[in-house]
């Protein structure tokens, strides 16, 4: 009979994370990595956490380290444990051997990932970044067959903006002049995006069953009086293209920074009916939402609206924790211009304030279903 709670466990697993996330934005990332190793150390981290997430978490600090092998390593173990994201995840195995100096490796491994997947519009983009100022023939080669494919396929993510980006910072390095007919073709498609072919739909994983855990009795048939809100496997979900295009009008989705998220969140529980209770799960549950827009109306200009409890409470009172409120006033911010962009470019700083680029924090997270 288990002789620990499980409350008492979730708060033991997610603190360790916590404390590895603070770490982790305050520059001491050896303290991260021994953190969120704790964690995966916990004998009841697996029905608590996505496990697969904290392994990937692992190889973003041990690739900011340098540490290539063992980052390598460490997305090899999230991708066994069910990490799946739109982009391949072992782009980032070949983005690492490519910043280690092992080119035939990398080489070998984007042909790998090109031959099983050819439509992937997010490799080409990998692949253009990542051997860029390296070899730039190579990035070109990658930028102008990925920007092909994004016509052939209709792009459902839009990635051709970037690899028109990756393709120009090529030409600057090869002093080659620019193709003015293929960009204004990708201005073209980007003015008329959403009109082509319906997007494939990405291969989803089977949910993994829970065992009973020993240590604190979870049972995955039995409810208990916790939050379970990441008892869930990572899926890549199918993405389609609308339509039509109408006039946009800016639409700002509320979001609570890092800082507000444990005052709001004991303000009005609720919150965590339908949210998850760890704030970073919770920033990608937000850009789920996001991409899940963007994919229905992708004329529509989003930003993300950072939500003060305190100027939430000032602005509307006994009503501040309803979803109206909300909503309001994140209108009322996109208004006077205090919102975030949406999305960042791939190396732009994430806009959830984790300090690490979007395309190593929010930016793989899948579109929401629903």
């Amino acid at each position: 009979m288990a002789s620990v709670r499980q409350t008492d466990t979730y708060d033991e697993v997610v603190g360790l994370l916590t404390t590895g996330d603070q770490a982790r934005r305050d520059g001491h990332l050896d303290s991260a990595l021994d953190n969120y190793r704790r964690a995966l150390d916990h004998p009841c981290a697996y029905h608590h956490v996505d496990v697969a997430q904290v392994h990937d978490e692992i190889h973003q600090v041990l690739r900011s380290l340098d540490r290539y092998d063992e980052a390598i390593s460490a997305k090899r173990d999230a991708i066994d444990a069910g990490y799946r994201s739109v982009l391949d995840p072992e782009a980032d195995i070949a983005e690492c051997l490519l910043e280690a100096g092992r080119r035939e490796e990398a080489d070998l491994l984007y042909a790998k990932l090109r031959a099983r997947d050819p439509e992937d519009v997010w490799l080409y983009n990998s692949a253009g970044f990542a051997y860029g100022g390296i070899d730039d023939d190579e990035s070109l080669r990658w930028c102008l067959d990925g920007i092909e494919m994004a016509f052939a396929t209709g792009d459902p993510d839009l990635v051709v903006a970037e690899l028109k980006e990756w393709a120009t910072d090529a030409w600057d390095g090869l002093s080659l002049p620019y193709d003015h007919d293929l960009l204004e073709r990708v201005e073209e498609f980007v003015d008329n995006w959403g009109t082509g072919p319906d997007a494939r739909e990405w291969p989803k994983l089977e949910s993994k069953r829970l065992d009973v855990c020993d240590h604190c009795g979870f049972d995955p048939d039995e409810p208990w009086d916790g939050d379970d809100s990441l008892h869930w496997t990572r899926e890549v979900v199918p993405v389609t293209s609308p339509a039509a295009r109408g006039t946009p009008m800016t639409m700002a989705l509320a979001w609570f920074p890092a800082t507000e998220w444990n005052d709001a969140t004991e303000r009005w529980p609720d919150l965590v009916d339908h949210m998850p209770k760890d704030h970073a799960a919770y920033s990608e549950r937000i850009e789920a939402r996001l991409k899940r827009l963007r994919s229905v109306d992708p004329g529509r200009p989003l930003m993300v609206a950072p939500i003060y409890v305190d100027d939430l409470v000032d602005a509307h009172g006994d009503e501040a924790g309803t979803a109206e409120a909300r909503a309001i006033h994140a209108a009322d911010l996109a208004r006077t211009g205090k919102t975030r962009k949406w999305p960042p470019t791939r190396n732009e700083p994430c806009w959830c304030g984790s300090g690490r680029k979007y395309k190593r924090c929010c930016g793989p997270t899948p579109a929401a279903e629903d």
